[in-house]
């Protein structure tokens, strides 16, 4: 048990481990994923993007290391991270600001040089042609650099308050309420990068007409912490088909739990059948509840 309760403050895996992507199947992601939380567990590791080449001991950690908290995760994240962050909110801004002073000026004389044209009798006091094409050329790729940063403008807004709250003196209540969203949205979206690499799972191709990346929920406004239908990605919404599947698949091994002749056998053992079936609805629940990102219809669309 020194492997799992280990005194380091780091979230450590074997490095000489090979790392490799065999062909995965539900029975494999079960073993992997749905195991005895008493036996002994690999730490998690935030340092694993959990892209392409991770090991099974990574996998592993991500679902069953429950003595690792949210927050220490949300912490391990954001503390290595918080002058890269704060350095790239303030090249963010510093963007906008020359662009938005780019694009007035290139306006401006724009404006002038139209004014002179058109109110100058004298033709060869004019400016040439060439010179307003290059003016429009610049106003208009300025403009998409503009719309662009603008995409990403409510997210940089709520990554610096994001910062700033965890910075705030006095507020350990809130800090620490911040570093356990942050540690269970990560380690949600790792359970979807993971599930995406184990099995290949290819998504549509973006749509730039449509600004909605996911499915709209209907019939959700009532129970939407927005209070408008809820958007889910297309990834999340494999996953959950997938969850479901692996609970259909245990359940079937788990009919004869309610024939009393065979309810012994059905229990017995260190980590029966009906516990790898509880496991798994109980961690598709803790999914939808705490780690699932979902989002809202009204919000996607950033003007």
């Amino acid at each position: 048990m020194t492997e799992y309760f280990s005194s380091e403050p780091q979230f450590l895996f074997e490095e000489a481990q090979e790392r490799t992507t065999p062909a995965f199947t539900n029975e494999r992601w079960i073993e992997m994923v749905l195991i005895n939380p008493l036996s002994i567990v690999p730490k998690i590791s935030t340092t694993s993007t959990y892209r392409e080449n991770f090991s099974d001991r990574e996998l592993t950690a991500l679902y069953a290391d429950w003595q690792t908290r949210d927050s220490e995760i949300g912490y391990d994240i954001v503390e290595r991270r918080k002058r890269e962050l704060q350095s790239g909110i303030e090249l963010y801004k510093q963007a906008l600001d020359r662009r938005n002073r780019s694009l007035a000026m290139a306006r401006a004389r724009l404006q002038t040089i139209q004014r002179i044209n058109s109110n100058e009798p004298d033709k060869k006091l004019h400016y040439p042609t060439s010179a307003i094409d290059e003016l429009q050329r610049e106003i208009a790729a300025t403009e998409t650099e503009l719309a662009y940063l603008r995409r990403y403008m409510s997210r940089m807004a709520a990554l610096n308050g994001v910062i700033q709250m965890l910075n705030a003196s006095g507020r350990s209540d809130m800090v620490e309420r911040y570093y356990r969203l942050i540690g269970q949205a990560w380690r949600g979206e790792m359970k979807l990068r993971a599930f995406q690499a184990r099995f290949q799972i290819t998504l549509p191709k973006e749509d730039p007409n449509n600004p909605i990346l996911g499915q709209i929920i209907a019939n959700t406004i009532v129970e939407s912490p927005f209070g408008r239908e809820v958007v889910v990605s297309d990834l999340t919404l494999s996953y959950l088909h997938h969850q479901l599947s692996i609970i259909a698949l245990l359940s079937e091994r788990t009919r004869l739990l309610f024939d009393p002749a065979e309810q012994a056998a059905q229990l017995s053992g260190e980590w029966p059948a009906a516990m790898v079936l509880l496991s798994a609805i109980v961690e598709l629940f803790y999914f939808c509840s705490f780690e699932m990102t979902i989002s809202s219809h009204a919000r996607l669309v950033e003007k």
